[in-house]
C-alpha cells in the first residue's frame, strides 16, 4: 500500500503533468484535419505564454484542493523559473554548438553555468574555499587555451563571436536553472522536479512553434 504522504505526492505530479499543455498534440490535430498552419502556430504560441505564467498558481490551487501536500507558492514559482531557464539555456546552446566549435562552447557554457551559482552565493554572503577559488581559476584559464586552439577551428571570426556569445549566454541560463532549483528547496519530494518538466516542455514548445 502507499502511504498518505507519498500518495499526495503521486497526486500533485499528476495533477502538475496534467496542467502541461500538449503542444505537439495540436500540431498533429491540426495537420491531420488539414487545418490552418498559421493560426495553429499563434495560437499554440498564445496558449503557452498564458501556461508559463499562470502555470504555477493554477497548479498550486489544484494541488491544495486535492490533497493534503502542502505547497508553497514559492516553490511552484522557483521550480516553474527552473524550467523556462533550462528551455532558454537548450535553445542558446544548440545554435552555438551549430556555429561554432564544441571544442569552445561546451567549456565556456559549463564555465559560466557551474561559476554562476558560486558567484551567486558569495553576493548572499557565502565565503568559497580558497581551493574552490583555485578551480575556479583553472577553469577560466582551461577556457583561454581552449579559445586559442578553436580559433583554427573556426576561420570565420563572425561566427565564432556568435557562437561564444551564445554559449555564455546559454551559461547564465544554466546558472539561473540551478540557483532557482537551489531556492525550490529540497524539501517537497519530486514536485519541484516534475513541475520544472512541465515549464519546460511548454517552453520547448513555444520555441519550436517561433522558430
Amino acid at each position: 500500500w502507499i502511504d498518505p504522504a507519498l500518495a499526495d505526492q503521486y497526486v500533485a505530479g499528476t495533477i502538475i503533468l496534467a496542467a502541461a499543455p500538449c503542444t505537439a498534440m495540436v500540431f498533429v490535430w491540426s495537420y491531420l484535419t488539414d487545418g490552418d498552419p498559421a493560426y495553429t502556430l499563434v495560437q499554440v504560441s498564445l496558449n503557452d505564454l498564458i501556461m508559463l505564467v499562470l502555470f504555477a498558481p493554477i497548479v498550486g490551487i489544484l494541488v491544495a484542493r486535492a490533497s493534503d501536500l502542502q505547497l508553497p507558492f514559492q516553490v511552484l514559482l522557483w521550480s516553474v523559473a527552473a524550467g523556462v531557464s533550462g528551455t532558454l539555456a537548450a535553445v542558446t546552446l544548440y545554435p552555438a554548438l551549430a556555429l561554432g566549435s564544441a571544442s569552445e562552447v561546451a567549456p565556456l557554457s559549463a564555465l559560466v553555468g557551474t561559476e554562476g551559482p558560486v558567484l551567486f552565493g558569495v553576493l548572499l554572503g557565502e565565503r568559497p574555499s580558497g581551493l574552490a577559488w583555485a578551480g575556479i581559476a583553472l577553469a577560466a584559464l582551461t577556457i583561454v587555451l581552449v579559445s586559442a586552439a578553436g580559433a583554427a577551428t573556426t576561420p570565420d571570426p563572425v561566427r565564432r563571436r556568435r557562437s561564444l556569445a551564445l554559449a555564455f549566454v546559454s551559461g547564465l541560463f544554466i546558472s539561473t536553472f540551478l540557483v532557482c532549483f537551489e531556492r525550490a528547496g529540497s524539501g517537497h519530494g519530486l514536485v519541484p522536479l516534475v513541475a520544472a518538466r512541465a515549464a519546460s516542455l511548454s517552453g520547448l514548445a513555444l520555441a519550436f512553434a517561433l522558430l
